[in-house]
């Protein structure tokens, strides 16, 4: 593994320095749990997660890999890291049932079509309207980023990158109304079995190229709830959550 350990001093916002095919795996910031992810202005892909979540090691080992795969070295910014550890560090077990492709009903009618979920570089055309905002943060992801799928754990909510897409901006708050639309739940371990699955410890999982529809175990829309007309990113997500759990 290409990697390196850098020491308590060290600063990723160093002005005197561009990096070029390196990314960063940082647990010193202020977030209270969860992760984000940006591009720095000296050219450094980040990962900033909360020293509070419990599993922060385990997606390390899952970052370098995938990092040093697509040919970027990680600065490891740990303070009281010894390098003996990493070795040492065990992978996350995966054994999810469910993970979870959300989408706009005009997506999955093509989907629904060609039989295929399509990651963004395959699509014929792009059917989502983008804010500058996040069309300037999916630019400064890593190149490859657009060829995968990126899918959620049945426990994180990717309703709120939906919310995020509607409203043009990642300040979101997920108890504010927005539209919800389809959420695709596919069969965790089937996907596991025939080796679809990428970690890259920052994401549940995700999938190079494209999903064949065979793999879909349920499709929740806003129509299955008969009564309701209003919806927040949390209420949708646990109410198809529940639904599904009840298949």
């Amino acid at each position: 593994m290409k990697y390196q350990i850098v020491d308590d001093d060290w600063s990723y916002c160093a002005a005197n320095k561009h990096y070029v095919n390196s990314s960063c795996f940082s647990i010193r910031n202020t977030l209270k749990k969860g992760l984000i992810t940006k591009r720095l202005e000296n050219g450094l892909w980040i990962l900033m997660i909360s020293k509070n979540e419990l599993d922060y090691k385990s997606r390390l080992k899952q970052f370098i890999e995938y990092e040093n795969k697509w040919g970027r070295e990680v600065i490891i910014d740990i303070p009281g890291l010894k390098e003996s550890e990493i070795d040492s560090i065990n992978r996350p077990v995966f054994n999810s049932k469910y993970l979870v492709h959300s989408t706009t009903q005009e997506s999955w009618d093509k989907i629904k079509d060609c039989k295929k979920i399509l990651a963004r570089f395959y699509l014929q055309t792009e059917t989502r309207i983008m804010s500058t905002e996040i069309k300037e943060y999916l630019e400064k992801e890593p190149a490859e980023y657009k060829k995968y799928i990126m899918l959620s754990g049945i426990d994180r909510n990717n309703e709120i990158t939906m919310a995020m897409y509607q409203k043009g901006t990642f300040s979101i708050d997920k108890n504010a109304q927005y539209e919800p639309s389809v959420r695709i739940y596919l069969d965790a371990q089937k996907l596991l079995k025939n080796g679809c699955l990428t970690f890259d410890g920052i994401h549940s999982a995700k999938i190079f190229h494209e999903i064949g529809t065979d793999y879909i175990v349920h499709v929740a829309h806003p129509d299955d709830f008969k009564n309701v007309n209003k919806w927040t990113p949390e209420q949708y997500f646990d109410a198809c959550n529940e639904m599904v759990n009840l298949v």
